[in-house]
Order: structure tokens, then C-alpha cells, then sequence
């Protein structure tokens, strides 16, 4: 159900049983200073999706909760080594909430605020019997009533706070009555007494809610601004290689396929959910695939906005792209700027943010994935003709059909490069890579890597279990194949194939570019 009064601890046992459980018991200790602080107590942790928020929800349960009994879990884990960790240990009045049930597209639900507030209300009953009137309908009364009448103070534990404003069926009379209700218990009269503290988990910021959000007394940590949390947002690059060491699994192929996130000033932050998946399997893959990943993605690649398809398409070339995070406005289905469609696109995890210069990069290969599979559905008929073409070119290189590669070369050339632009070098380095876009589903792609007596422009690795031969690229300007092919022979390139273990035959190819014949 969505509505636990004192839960037990049973779900967090569940979770640590998995012998993969990394300790992120430490998000208990900075709570606990919260706790009573008017200034700190209600705290909005906005982590993208599959980033552990139910996790770290029945962490909390399980520690706070007066119904759970834990000590003996908490005593093996990093919070036991913190001065008083047990001062509210399973000593707290606690209502959990996981508001995914409230969604206003599920069948049936009808006024999903009068049904939390019923849900609540009736689940109190139970469990403090004869404290609540008969005339109290609405939750504040309610709580108002169990105070007078045994001292108790509540800790509320939110998952999916957001949810009514995420919704495939959005309604902004249940997202407004919705906000005066979290008013009513957060920035009322309630709140000072009733309430101990709050810890509310979601994808959204409150502040990017709709202009009806007046909670302007949380403290909000976001993935783009994640604060003193920064420590529990996703695994790091310790966790990760210990995970990798404790299952024997290759740590660098890890790296390739899931690196890439930043939280504040943490570099090498991995998506928590594809890792455990990966050394749990031992299959190195795109775990986006299991959930909502490619209609959601194709929602937002399908906005008809100036400037987004050569964003998506420098990003998928493994550029930056600078962004103003202030500009979006918390509006999920209605999005006016590439700016504001990137900034939600950090929110839901499908792109990193470097706050350092606000700019945002599709993180690592899985999410590369990730947009090229959504892109080849899209509705916008040039995504869709990019990754295949980008295919068809892959199979004619292969082939070792000449002709057809400088076809098809030439008409991404043709398709991405402004005319101020075309003859520039730099960007033709850019078109190759976006023209073999869809290799990386079958390599893994390094460039400038030093082979031999040089540096080899572009190499395509196979990937685990591929059968497909390893890829060199050797780029020249106004010279000739025939150069470049020379090249490749005279400064040994294939040496750096060698170097990774690479033996047998080797594809090699030279592409020229010439600006008279452009």
C-alpha cells in the first residue's frame, strides 16, 4: 500500500540481503541534525530515476520507524561508528508514503488527494485507536488530535513526491489541492509541533512545481545542485570497483559502459541500478531498456525546437553542450527551449551536468544507447533517417564498399553542417563521428590514441563477445585515401591493438576530404 504508519523493517532486510547492498547508512547521521531544526528539518532529495531513492526511503524506515526493530542491522553498517547513532533509532512516529499509488493515470483513482488524506486518516485510526474525532476529515486535525491527546510527533518519509506532476493524465486542480495539502502539514501551524522533520524523495525539485508551490521551507538537493548529499546520490568509483572486485568482474569494462555522471564536485559517479545489474548478471548491456526509457526519451526528442536535434547530435559525438538550468520551470509536458528540455533530461538521468560550467553530456555508452534506440523511433523523420544511415553505413564499411561509404559520408555531411561550416576541418571530424554513431553499439570508440609513430585518428574496439574485426580510421584533408591508407601501414597503427591484446586481421580505412570536389 502507499500509506505505512510505523513500518516494520522488513523491507530494508529485504534490500541488504542482496550481497551487492553498498552502506549508504551515513544519510541517517546527516538527517538526524535535522531533526527539530525549524531551519533544516524538511529536506526535498531530488535523485534521477533508478538512482536508489526507494532504497535509501526504506533505509529511513527500518532506522526511524517505532514499529521496526534494527539495531543489530545498523550496529554492522557505517552509521553505527558515529557518535549517539542510535538517538532516534526505531524511536519515531513515522507516516510513509510512497505516492507512485496516487498517480492520476492509474485506473480508478478518482480525487487522488481526498484518497491520501482518507488513506492516512483511516490507517492512523488503526494505529492510535480512540485518538482521532469522528468530525476530523482532514489530516492536519487528524494529527492535531493524536498530539492532544498522546504527545506524539510524526516524521514523514516521502517517496515520489512529485508523481502528481509527472503523470501521463496531469491535473493542476489535484497538483494545486495537492500543494495546499503539503502546506497545510509543512508550513502550518502543524509544523511546529506536530512534525518532527520531513525527508521527501522525488525526480522534480518543489521549486520547479508549478507557480501554486509556496514550500519554500525545504531545503531542496538536486542532482543539479545536490549539496551536502552529493555523497549518497548514485554509486562512486570506490563502491563500483568493489562491487566489480567482490563478484570478479571487469572493472574498466564497467567503467566504458556505465561512468560518466557528476554530482557536485564528484567526478566518476555511476547510475546505481545498471551497475548492480551488471556485476550481478556479469553482462555488460543497456539496462535503460527495462523501464520507460524509450517513450520517455521520445517524448522529449520530438519537441520541434530550434537548436535541440544539433545539441542530441554534438552530445552523441561526445561533446558539451552549455545550458541555463534556471530556465526550466518544473512544466513536464510543455517545454518552450532546448534548454529547459536538456535540463529536465539531467532530472531524469539521461545526461550529466557539470555545474562548474552548466553544461550537460550523455554521461556514458548505456545512455548513448539509450537515445540512439529512442531516436530510431522518433517521429521526427531526421533522428530516425540519422541511425539508419548510420547502420547501413557501418554494413558498407565492412563490406569494404568504397563508393557507398563516401555516399553516405556525403549525405551526413550534408545534413548536419551549416554552409559557413562545411569546409571546415573540424566539423568534418565531428560528421565521421556522428556518421558512425550507431558503430558504438558493436565497439567501443577511442580516438587520438598513440599506435606505433603516431596517433591513430579514430579506432573501433570490438565490444565482449563481438564478432565483428576491429576498425581503424585514418581522417586526411585535401591528400588522398592512398595517403592515409600509407599512413596507417608506415606508423604502425595497428601497434595500439596489439597494446590492448588485439591479434588477427584488422579493418582499415582511409577517409579524404577534399575541399575542391566540396
Amino acid at each position: 500500500m502507499g500509506v505505512r504508519i510505523n513500518p516494520k523493517e522488513t523491507g530494508f532486510r529485504r534490500i541488504i540481503q542482496d550481497r551487492l547492498y553498498v552502506d549508504k547508512t551515513n544519510l541517517i547521521a546527516f538527517i538526524n541534525d535535522t531533526i527539530w531544526d525549524m531551519s533544516r528539518k524538511f529536506i526535498c532529495s531530488s535523485w534521477p530515476r533508478r538512482f536508489g531513492k526507494s532504497y535509501a526511503l526504506e533505509m529511513l524506515n527500518a532506522y526511524y520507524s517505532k514499529g521496526a526493530s534494527s539495531r543489530e542491522i545498523f550496529e554492522s553498517f557505517d552509521i553505527a561508528k558515529e557518535p549517539g547513532f542510535d538517538i532516534y533509532l526505531n524511536k519515531m512516529d513515522v507516516i510513509s508514503l510512497n505516492l507512485i499509488d496516487y498517480d492520476t493515470a492509474l485506473p480508478g483513482i478518482g480525487n487522488p488527494v481526498a484518497k491520501l488524506q482518507k488513506d492516512i486518516i483511516s490507517r492512523l485510526s488503526k494505529a492510535y485507536p480512540g485518538a482521532i474525532s469522528s468530525d476530523s476529515t482532514m489530516l492536519t486535525d487528524a494529527l492535531w488530535d493524536i498530539h492532544n491527546a498522546t504527545g506524539t510527533a510524526f516524521y514523514f518519509l516521502i517517496d515520489e513526491w512529485d508523481v502528481l506532476f509527472r503523470t501521463t493524465k496531469p491535473d493542476e486542480a489535484a497538483q494545486i489541492e495537492y500543494l495546499a495539502l503539503l502546506n497545510s502539514l509543512f508550513k502550518g501551524s502543524t509544523s511546529v509541533d506536530v512534525i518532527a522533520g520531513a525527508y521527501m524523495t522525488g525526480i522534480l525539485p518543489i521549486s520547479k512545481c508549478g507557480t501554486h508551490s509556496a514550500l519554500n521551507n525545504f531545503n531542496e538537493y538536486s542532482i543539479l545542485r545536490p549539496g551536502p548529499l552529493k555523497l549518497f546520490m548514485g554509486f562512486s568509483e570506490l563502491e563500483s570497483r568493489f562491487l566489480c572486485h567482490k563478484q570478479v568482474v571487469d572493472y574498466e569494462e564497467l567503467r566504458k559502459w556505465y561512468d560518466g555522471y557528476k554530482v557536485g564536485d564528484i567526478d566518476h559517479v555511476y547510475n546505481p541500478s545498471s551497475v548492480i545489474q551488471a556485476v550481478a548478471t556479469g553482462r555488460f548491456a543497456n539496462y535503460w531498456k527495462t523501464t520507460e526509457t524509450y517513450e520517455a526519451l521520445k517524448l522529449y526528442i520530438d519537441l520541434n525546437i530550434d537548436g535541440l536535434k544539433d545539441a542530441i547530435s554534438d552530445m552523441l559525438c561526445g561533446k558539451a553542450v552549455r545550458v541555463n538550468p534556471d530556465l526550466y520551470q518544473g512544466n513536464w509536458r510543455k517545454m518552450r527551449n532546448k534548454e529547459q528540455v536538456l535540463t529536465l533530461l539531467v532530472h531524469l538521468g539521461y545526461l550529466s551536468f557539470d555545474e562548474c560550467d552548466n553544461t550537460v553530456r550523455i554521461p556514458n555508452e548505456e545512455i548513448k544507447s539509450a537515445f540512439r534506440d529512442s531516436m530510431a523511433v522518433s517521429d521526427r523523420t531526421e533522428f530516425a533517417n540519422a541511425v539508419a544511415l548510420s547502420d547501413r553505413l557501418l554494413e558498407a564499411t565492412l563490406a569494404m564498399d568504397g563508393d557507398t561509404v563516401a555516399n553516405l559520408l556525403g549525405e551526413v555531411h550534408m545534413a548536419n553542417t551549416t554552409p559557413g561550416y562545411y569546409n571546415n576541418e573540424q566539423a568534418l571530424c565531428s560528421v565521421v563521428r556522428l556518421a558512425y554513431m550507431t558503430a558504438v553499439d558493436h565497439y567501443l570508440r577511442l580516438e587520438e590514441l598513440q599506435g606505433g609513430r603516431g596517433y591513430v585518428d579514430m579506432l573501433f574496439i570490438p565490444r565482449e563477445g563481438g564478432t565483428k574485426p576491429p576498425l581503424l580510421l585514418e581522417l586526411k584533408w585535401d591528400k588522398s585515401v592512398s595517403d592515409a591508407l600509407r599512413q596507417i601501414e608506415r606508423k604502425d597503427y595497428a601497434q595500439a591493438l596489439r597494446k590492448l591484446g588485439y591479434s588477427g586481421r584488422i579493418l582499415v580505412a582511409g577517409i579524404n576530404y577534399s575541399t575542391a570536389a566540396g
